[in-house]
């Protein structure tokens, strides 16, 4: 239990998440929420349980991997159902995991009978296949409602709540849906729902007047660099020119010299920033542009540039290094089923991206682990890519 308490207080987490509580197992915490209880098996415990449980016991070795299996299939069953996105070679994957799990639970513990909810949980598979993804119908945006509900007030009379709770619904609705049609009308509307709903806002349009400032007041971008978002933005058809590449045609786009650096951006709610000013906002799990393909990385530089009079986002991502086939072996992870968990070198790689916004998939989890963890001969990441939650 320790090593779990040290892993929930030293490991980096994005500002949006919510530790769970260091004390864990202690009556003094009180009950946990159910996010904190998610982040809790699917994000913390996958990075340290398969560490504890793989240690060399020679009298319990066999035991201790099938507690290892049980573990692995409910957390991998957990991501499933609890995924904003499915498919029905999803919900077979979730009865074979959920399947997994009881007959784990059984060889371990065949004195410990079964309860309504291991029942319950055994018609998700269809249910998934029926409904969609489950985490939407019934999860946290229907307690936020109950939030709202409550916070109602009835002026004592109780008897009016069922209208008044739909009186004060439909007017919430109707506002919300008002002003996200008419906030690209109204510069007076814009800066009012910039507090309320900054998802709404459209993308500001720069004149040449404010295009002419922002670059006059952007640094300058080394070769290296300016070639690598070039190089970008020229995937697939190239439109963009080098700035030296002289002379210009009329009205050529060439691709501006100077850009804005930025620590940290904003996108859709969750904060991104570079690694030297927060590591956890800058470890995401992103996809690499020209192949769509998953990789991991930090994110090392910002910079915001204007482009067809309208800023535009980059970012440069640093990967981390693979471990060797064989080193992948001695750690549990290899054997186990994929619980969006897997250990890669502390070395940074030599592959870097440029990325823009929309090709982060979220963030993603690490946790540095000593030279030798799994008998390894390197300090590791343990790296976890469960936030995502099937959003993308």
């Amino acid at each position: 239990m320790a090593e779990i308490r040290q892993c929930i207080r030293d490991i980096p987490l994005p500002t949006w998440v919510a530790r769970p509580p260091p004390n864990l197992g202690e009556a003094s915490h009180g009950k946990l929420k159910a996010d904190v209880v998610l982040i809790l098996f699917t994000v913390i415990f996958p990075m340290i349980v398969p560490e504890i449980l793989a240690r060399p016991l020679p009298e319990q070795s066999r035991r201790r991997f099938i507690m290892l299996e049980n573990f692995a299939h409910l957390v991998s069953a957990t991501n499933i159902v609890a995924s904003y996105s499915t498919s029905n070679a999803l919900a077979d994957a979730y009865m074979d995991h959920y399947v997994q799990y009881r007959s784990t639970r059984q060889q371990l513990w065949p004195h410990q009978h079964s309860v309504p909810n291991h029942h319950i949980a055994m018609h998700n598979g269809p249910a998934l296949k029926f409904w969609g993804p489950l985490a939407p119908l019934s999860e946290f945006a229907y307690e936020r409602q109950n939030g709202i509900l409550a916070a109602i007030s009835t002026n004592t009379r109780h008897y009016t709540y069922p209208h008044r709770r739909l009186y004060f619904i439909c007017r919430r609705g109707r506002l919300e849906a008002l002003i996200r049609d008419a906030v690209d009308k109204s510069s007076t509307l814009q800066k009012f729902c910039a507090v309320l709903f900054p998802d709404a806002l459209p993308p500001a349009v720069l004149s040449s007047a404010e295009t002419a400032i922002i670059s006059s007041q952007n640094q300058e971008l080394s070769p290296e660099h300016y070639q690598l978002i070039l190089d970008h933005v020229n995937t697939p058809h190239g439109v963009w020119r080098h700035r030296d590449s002289f002379p210009h045609p009329p009205l050529a786009k060439v691709l501006p010299a100077r850009a804005k650096s930025l620590r940290g951006i904003t996108i859709h709610t969750r904060s991104y920033a570079v690694k030297g000013s927060h590591l956890a906002n800058s470890s995401i799990s992103f996809f690499v542009p020209s192949t769509r393909t998953k990789r991991t990385g930090f994110i090392n530089t910002i910079w915001q540039l204007p482009m067809e009079a309208k800023l535009r986002t980059f970012m440069l991502v640093h990967t981390l290094e693979d471990l060797t086939a064989e080193e992948y072996r001695q750690t549990p992870y290899a054997a186990l089923a994929d619980m969006q968990t897997r250990p890669v070198s502390c070395t940074q790689s030599d592959r870097s991206y440029i990325i823009e916004p929309e090709h982060i998939v979220c963030h993603a989890v690490v946790y540095r682990r000593p030279t030798g963890t799994f008998g390894v001969d390197q300090e590791l990441y343990i790296v976890n890519t469960a936030l995502s939650r099937g959003r993308k």
